[in-house]
């Protein structure tokens, strides 16, 4: 039968592995924001050339 303090600690390191996969949560969600802007950046981009081939040709 585990002890309160084995208990207590087993909590502490649920709620600790919680906490950082939240974190790592945050920072993922962030990347793909990014990423999300920079795709549009991209297809603008292209989207410029696409305009500027399309006068020249």
């Amino acid at each position: 039968m585990a002890t309160g303090a084995e208990t207590e600690e087993k909590l502490a390191s649920l709620i600790s592995t919680r906490d950082q996969a939240k974190a790592t949560l945050a920072t993922n969600l962030t990347s793909v924001k990014s990423a999300g802007t920079q795709i549009g950046a991209t297809e603008a981009g292209i989207a410029q050339a696409r305009s500027q081939v399309d006068h020249v040709v």
